[in-house]
């Protein structure tokens, strides 16, 4: 399969949490998907995305114009701005891509409504065509997980 987001870079990434797992109904039935990565979002692809074994390189300063990325963070987080944005542009594998199956939940930490590093867990529930594809060349993978109405709120991850 092509890859689910139509690009071969991502840019602009702002990072929600920490990526717990996704439970997806897959063809040989629900699967659970777990890692210990940030779980990020990309506005531009309208998609949640978890990289393993990338070097997302130290967090830079975000410029005083709003990026699209920080907009969405500010409103998703009852207009907080982020502690940092991931503004490397990510080049992502040229491996084929494999459609894991429709996602059906996310877990993820975050502290969006608390104050910075009090943070709580919580469970997504995603809507119809809201699908998970991942891919992997040597130890770098990349999950994206999007599709339907996925959208960042201020309530939090919708769609």
């Amino acid at each position: 399969m092509r890859a689910p987001i139509g690009r071969t870079h991502l840019r602009e990434l702002v990072e929600l949490g920490r990526f717990l797992d996704v439970r997806v109904d897959a063809p040989e039935g629900e699967t659970l998907y777990k890692a210990a990565e940030p779980i990020l979002w990309s506005e531009t692809a309208r998609a949640l995305v978890v990289l393993a074994g990338f070097d997302l390189g130290r967090a830079q300063p975000i410029e005083p114009r709003k990026s699209t990325a920080e907009r969405v963070y500010s409103r998703w987080a009852a207009g907080r701005a982020p502690s940092r944005e991931r503004s490397p542009v990510i080049s992502l594998p040229d491996a084929p891509w494999v459609e894991l199956g429709r996602a059906l939940t996310v877990g993820y930490r975050s502290d969006k409504f608390h104050a910075r590093g009090e943070a709580k867990d919580y469970e997504h529930r995603f809507g119809p065509r809201v699908v998970a594809a991942s891919c992997s060349q040597g130890n770098r993978s990349v999950l994206v997980i999007r599709g339907g109405s996925l959208r960042l709120t201020p309530h939090g991850i919708e769609g």
